[in-house]
């Protein structure tokens, strides 16, 4: 079977994430092993808030790689989609991934590949980096960390530096009118 290595980005090392949170496999594949996951950057552009994450299984894949979505990931939703959380504690607030629709959850998916958010339809080898990268709304609040919670049951990444770029906090919304009255 032909499998897609768009899966590996080579521009992108695991070693350099900022933070990293290992987690067993939880599947009903059978497969068995753990993944780190590897947290690189949240940075604020004029598309979004974007995350980008980094996913290194490690498992017996004498069978071939393992679809990441249902291969390594199955707890509750998660054979679908992983859905990751940007929350602001302090201002009880909590940001996701728009759907096309604008207002439903939504995450990293396989059944449909959103256009700000990647998909997690790849195979992935024992030891290979796969990248996820996701779009969020912008926080409303002049905030410099936020906490991500990737999934149930496994710890979140606290107090995650987001990266403002050439904006400032608070004031991303005014900055993107001012642009466009140009």
């Amino acid at each position: 079977a032909e499998h897609s290595s768009a899966s590996t980005d080579s521009t992108l090392n695991h070693e350099d994430a900022v933070d990293t949170i290992t987690y067993p496999i939880a599947s009903s594949s059978g497969i068995e092993g753990e993944i780190s996951m590897g947290l690189h950057s949240l940075e604020v552009t004029d598309q979004g808030m974007l995350l980008t994450m980094s996913f290194v299984p490690d498992y017996d894949d004498s069978d071939g790689p393992a679809r990441f979505f249902d291969g390594l990931h199955t707890a509750g939703n998660i054979d679908s989609y992983l859905l990751p959380a940007v929350n602001d504690r302090q201002n009880m607030k909590a940001y996701y991934v728009p759907n096309a629709e604008g207002e439903h959850l939504s995450g990293w998916t396989y059944f449909r590949t959103e256009p700000w958010a990647s998909s997690m339809d790849i195979h992935v080898r024992s030891g290979e980096t796969a990248v996820l990268w996701a779009y969020y709304p912008v926080p409303e609040d002049e905030i410099d960390t936020v906490d991500v919670a990737v999934m149930p049951g496994v710890q979140d990444f606290r107090d995650v530096q987001i990266n403002w770029g050439d904006y400032e906090p608070g004031d991303y919304g005014n900055a993107a009118e001012v642009d466009g009255d140009e």
